[in-house]
């Protein structure tokens, strides 16, 4: 599901789950409810990290958030394909330090 809203291959995601050092500590999943109470928080996350994405593609590529799509990790300029920057090369330059809204 994030890779799905995040517009990248399931095998760019990687989850990191019961490594309390990296993680809080929850008491697991039971019984296929992974899907159920992870699902739209993940999507939720995923859409608005896509969100956060395109605004610093329209800064570094100079054109309106409307014109930008997403490819396969890249955000690209619908009316010229050329002007394109891969999500890497926009979080490398600077730390990020985002807020996502908590999903309710």
């Amino acid at each position: 599901m994030l890779a799905d809203e995040l517009d990248v291959s399931l095998n760019a995601v990687d989850m990191v789950m019961g490594d309390t050092d990296l993680c809080p500590w929850d008491m697991g999943l039971l019984v296929s409810m992974s899907t159920r109470f992870f699902g739209p928080a993940l999507r939720a996350a995923g859409a608005e990290a896509n969100a956060f994405l395109l605004e610093l593609a329209s800064e570094q590529l100079k054109t309106n958030v409307e014109n930008l799509v997403t490819e396969d990790g890249l955000v690209v300029d619908r009316r010229n394909k050329q002007n394109r920057v891969s999500y890497a090369s926009l979080l490398r330059a600077n730390k990020y330090n985002v807020t996502l809204l908590r999903y309710p």
